[in-house]
């Protein structure tokens, strides 16, 4: 009986080490780890979680995980999964953003050209055409709505297309009111009270003014004054302004002067302004030293010939001291009147004062006025206008009992 017993004690020890001995070999069999072929076909879960958190790449390691039955056909291998996740460049990353380990560097900016070879970057973001236009450069927050933009206009505001419903404005003279809280209901003639037929250009037409200034720059009818007036007629070359009087001859071109007073002088502050030709802006002077005549010289504020600063005389075509040596200091003439900032008028603006209606404005008009314009081929000459008749000849600059001055600024 013993014997029995010891013989069952060693079938029971027997038993246990058989089961030891396959649990044992049974977890060895489980190694994820072949030592053979085929080695390096598969990621782990660790390379996988490397590549999505920092970019790391990785190596396929000795891990096959192809199984050989069902449910082969039911899910990705992990080295499909690995395989893809897309490589990301940081240089095509808006900068502060960070997408898989990667944080990006690009910066859109403001231009007005291409983006330099990145069109392919955003193209259809863009404007669909691949041209790069930089419609997406913002760099500061817009207000503008669609009643602000003229019908049919686009416009870009925080990224966002904006497409205007403002109806076109037209301005014209019948409807010159600007509204929609640009303009509080005013006029355009009181934003700019110069806005007026007179100083547009002749046949020149500005928010529905038509200009007349210049137009029609024909002498008129002569008075009853003149002796045979009824010959001067328009159509036979009319009457001079002078007309034998002070009246202006019927149809002939006056321009718009404006008086000067003491409320303004014409916007110069200076008590020697007369009349400002609205035509060419110019504002004119009462006549010096109450029509005392002078030389050239003196007029011109020039020192005079035969003098220390302008030696030799001027008498013939070419002489030096017929040139002007302008004075610094003890000035005479123009520039020595009132504030110093009238100077004597030239040729031509002596004449267009006469085309404007000096004659009818300017006090003492029916005088000859000296000009600072000298005889290009005479020199020891300049020359003097009739401001009555138009009239322009030249004078000596040394003569001194002739002709009176005038001023212009």
């Amino acid at each position: 009986m013993r014997q029995k017993n010891n013989y069952t004690i060693m079938q029971v020890v027997f038993s246990t080490a058989i089961a030891i001995f396959v649990i044992f070999a049974a977890v060895k069999a489980g190694s994820l780890t072949p030592g053979a072929s085929p080695a390096a076909t598969n990621y782990t879960f660790q390379d996988i979680y490397n590549r999505i958190v920092s970019g790391t790449t990785s190596v396929e390691a000795n891990h096959l995980f192809a199984p050989s039955g069902s449910p082969a056909g039911s899910f990705y291998t992990l080295k499909q999964i690995y395989e893809a996740i897309p490589a990301i460049d940081a240089t095509k990353l808006f900068s502060g953003v960070s997408y898989l380990g990667e944080t990006g560097t690009l910066v859109l900016a403001c231009a007005t050209s291409s983006f330099d070879g990145m069109d392919n970057l955003i193209t259809d973001a863009l404007d669909g055409d691949g041209n790069g236009t930089n419609r997406w450069c913002i760099t500061d927050t817009g207000d503008a709505v669609a009643g602000d933009v003229l019908s049919g206009k686009k416009i870009w505001i925080d990224g966002v297309e904006i497409i205007g419903t403002m109806p076109t404005q037209t301005l014209s003279a019948a409807s010159e009111t600007l509204n929609a809280g640009y303009y509080s209901a005013t006029t355009l003639s009181a934003i700019d009270s110069d806005l007026t037929a007179n100083k547009i250009m002749a046949d020149t037409n500005i928010f529905g003014i038509t200009g007349t200034l210049l137009k029609n720059l024909y002498n008129g009818n002569a008075n009853s004054t003149v002796q045979d007036y009824a010959f001067y007629t328009q159509a036979k070359g009319g009457v001079d302004d002078y007309n034998k009087d002070s009246t202006a001859a019927n149809g002939t071109y006056v321009g718009t002067w404006t008086t000067c007073s003491a409320a303004d002088y014409c916007g110069t502050s200076d008590s020697n302004a007369n009349k400002k030709d609205n035509s060419t802006g110019l504002v004119w002077s009462t006549w010096l030293d109450s029509g005392t005549t002078h030389t050239w010289f003196w007029a011109n504020n020039c020192y005079e010939p035969e003098t220390e600063q302008n030696p030799g005389t001027c008498v013939n075509n070419g002489d030096d001291a017929c040139q002007c040596v302008k004075k610094t200091s003890a000035k005479t003439g123009c520039e020595a009147l009132g504030d110093g900032n009238w100077r004597l008028p030239y040729q031509k603006e002596l004449m267009q004062a006469y085309i404007d209606g000096s004659w009818y404005n300017l006090s003492a008009a029916g005088y000859l006025y000296w000009s600072a314009t000298t005889r290009s081929n005479l020199t020891q000459f300049a020359w003097v206008v009739y401001l009555n008749s138009g009239d322009t000849n030249i004078g000596a600059k040394t003569n001194s009992a002739s002709y009176r001055v005038r001023c212009v600024r």
